[in-house]
């Protein structure tokens, strides 16, 4: 049996083209693969805006169960957040769904817990008959 040679690279052309291309692909290869796997460990910061998410602290964070009033219906809203400036500008600008056509809103009570849960215990008891009553209660005593 015979055995088949591999065929050897020509070399063709100017020898030295070839090893100034050689160079540019390897000077590519070793720039640009390494950012193409930083990670955030690095100090690689992108370009352009950045963003500050509220899960990345590390710190107990409140939750606030909040009544909004409409000031051209004169209704109320109950709700609960954990960034209450923020939520009550949602409300405002019409991002909120279910507040979206009864605004402008101003916040007549709040309340702050430690939990999630027992921020949404007390909206959902607000909410509620006895809870409303409540509400009524508690703006009544806050005003003068």
């Amino acid at each position: 049996m015979a055995r088949r040679r591999r065929a050897q690279p020509q070399l063709c052309g100017d020898i030295s083209a070839r090893v100034e291309s050689l160079t540019f692909v390897c000077y590519n290869f070793c720039t640009v693969a390494p950012l193409a796997q930083l990670d955030r460990a690095s100090g690689y910061e992108p370009e352009g805006r950045v963003f500050e998410s509220p899960r990345a602290h590390h710190f107990p964070r409140m939750f606030y169960v909040y009544v909004l009033q409409s000031e051209t219906t004169e209704r109320y809203y109950t709700g609960f957040t954990v960034d209450l400036e923020h939520r009550i500008g949602q409300h405002n600008t019409g991002i909120t769904k279910s507040t979206k056509n009864r605004g402008p809103w101003r916040l007549v009570y709040q309340e702050q817990y430690a939990s999630r849960a027992e921020a949404m215990r007390r909206e959902k008891f607000l909410k509620s008959g006895k809870g409303r009553e409540q509400i009524a209660e508690l703006i009544a005593k806050g005003r003068p």
